[in-house]
């Protein structure tokens, strides 16, 4: 099988409709000042059958270089797991003739697309690549929210109780002051709980003009005490970037007050899951934040990240 290195405007044409917008030349684009350069490979028989784009940084190829994940487009359906194997073989000549020191590839969690996610993983292991980490990622799955109330836990219901007691209020934000505002309050609770964040509101808000992006805010009487930033990763998949809510206000339970109108708002929207994302972060696990979100009835499933090295 032929790889092909392509332009930017070329790679769109061969994979118009990526299954996830952080597999999309856009996204990558926007993000480009995070790596040395951007490669846009397709792999090709007599036909082009997948695509990866990958930042190149210190002689590492990396997919995704600033996203959740990546790993290979699929241009036609089905595509054959020999198609797999041979456009990761093309991988590794094209790392030993460019001088590659390394190629770092992170898999979406199999709730995207089991049969794809199986044959990527079964083409890299048999080709040399080993596990780098694997990370813990947690969805709901929102065809069960009509019985919701029953998914949570026994404390989760309790904390979901507190949060219409205390009359929290719950809003979509709709003009750029309350988007800055969540953006704000998840800020700090990052500050304060010693959490990475690693996009600006700046870079979110440049972001948007790619990527459908709907920002929410929880009050209590007129402060706002939570919020969460969520990105529509395609048709069917909403995934939750941050959320957080001020420690001080940690009594009034507003992050279950949070899920279960996020729950609501996504479902309602057609979607049929909600990302909320990893709880771990290159394979160190956060325990009360995996507890947390099963306790409100998502479910578990993993992310995994491959690594192969090439001598210098």
């Amino acid at each position: 099988m032929n790889l092909l290195e392509l332009s930017p405007i070329e790679y769109k044409k061969v994979i118009k409709e990526p299954a996830v917008i952080f597999n999309s030349v856009d996204f990558n684009l926007i993000n480009s000042e995070k790596c040395d350069s951007i490669k846009y490979l397709v792999f090709r028989d007599k036909k082009n059958r997948l695509g990866i784009i990958g930042g190149i940084k210190d002689r590492e190829f990396r997919s995704p270089f600033s996203a959740p994940y990546g790993g290979f487009s699929v241009i036609y359906e089905p595509t054959r797991i020999t198609h797999y194997y041979e456009a990761v073989s093309s991988l590794n000549n094209y790392a030993l003739t460019t001088g590659l020191k390394s190629i770092l590839i992170t898999l979406p969690p199999c709730f995207y697309h089991k049969t794809h996610n199986a044959k990527q993983v079964s083409a890299l292991i048999n080709s040399g690549f080993s596990l780098a980490w694997v990370d813990i990622n947690l969805s709901f799955d929102l065809s069960n929210f009509l019985n919701f109330p029953h998914a949570l836990s026994k404390k989760s219901r309790y904390d979901l109780r507190i949060g219409i007691a205390n009359q929290l209020r719950f809003s979509l934000c709709s003009d750029e002051l309350s988007k800055e505002q969540a953006y704000q309050v998840i800020l700090q609770n990052h500050l304060e709980k010693g959490y990475p964040m690693r996009m600006s509101f700046e870079a979110i808000q440049r972001t948007a003009n790619i990527v459908s992006i709907d920002y929410f805010l929880i009050e209590y009487e007129l402060e706002q005490i939570a919020a969460a930033i969520v990105f529509h990763v395609n048709s069917s998949v909403a995934q939750v970037i941050y959320w957080g809510s001020l420690p001080k206000f940690d009594n009034l339970q507003p992050m279950a007050f949070l899920a279960y109108h996020l729950f609501d708002y996504y479902y309602k929207q057609g979607k049929k899951i909600l990302d909320i994302g990893p709880s771990s972060l290159e394979g160190k696990v956060n325990f009360g934040l995996a507890d947390f979100k099963e306790n409100l009835g998502c479910e578990y499933s993993l992310k995994c990240c491959f690594r192969k090295n090439y001598n210098d």
